[in-house]
């Protein structure tokens, strides 16, 4: 029985292998940069978050409000446009996992699952990559009167303190992205 279970395990591995070599090195590496594109988008928003919650500036920690305030900087509209790249390459990373299955998460309900997991944030960060083109071209809205949901949570009794918890978390989660572009796709 272990024989069968080592011959199986060893096949699904050289399968998962040879899959994840059809991929092309190009394309990994732009998957790479989409992750710590990723990652920065999360580490700028929570840096935001964490001013908001200082009451040093950061009024809004939503990705329009985090793209508005990069495009309003020097430089700031060729830094989205870097990110909107990347997050693209992020998606393309996305599309082929779901398509081409180069991790080999397989045909069953786990792998499906999975499968449709990425199609979920592929989806997602497409509109994420179109808005940061959007505003890097000026055609988005940079301001606007309603009053965003930190505004609203921070005009609440500890609401401080929540926001700036929130932006230490999503700090860390742009840290792991960036992580996950360094040395997850190798």
């Amino acid at each position: 029985m272990d024989v069968i279970d080592d011959t199986t395990k060893i096949k699904t591995k050289r399968k998962a292998e040879q899959a994840s070599n059809d991929v092309k090195p190009w394309i990994r590496g732009f998957a790479r940069f989409g992750y710590m594109s990723m990652g920065m988008v999360y580490i700028l928003i929570g840096i935001l978050a964490m001013m908001a919650a200082a009451g040093v500036g950061g009024k809004t920690t939503d990705t329009s409000g985090a793209f508005a305030s990069v495009a309003a900087k020097p430089f700031g509209e060729v830094l989205l446009w870097a990110v909107a790249v990347g997050l693209i390459g992020y998606v393309m990373w996305q599309a082929i996992q779901v398509f081409l299955d180069p991790e080999n998460k397989g045909t069953d309900f786990k792998g499906l699952f999975t499968r449709l997991a990425y199609l979920i944030a592929a989806t997602i960060y497409t509109f994420i990559a179109l808005k940061a083109a959007k505003i890097a071209l000026h055609a988005g809205s940079t301001g606007g009167s309603k009053q965003t949901w930190t505004a609203k949570l921070l005009a609440q009794p500890f609401g401080q303190w929540i926001i700036g918890i929130v932006g230490i978390i999503i700090i860390g989660f742009g840290c792991y992205q960036i992580y996950n572009g360094s040395l997850v796709l190798h």
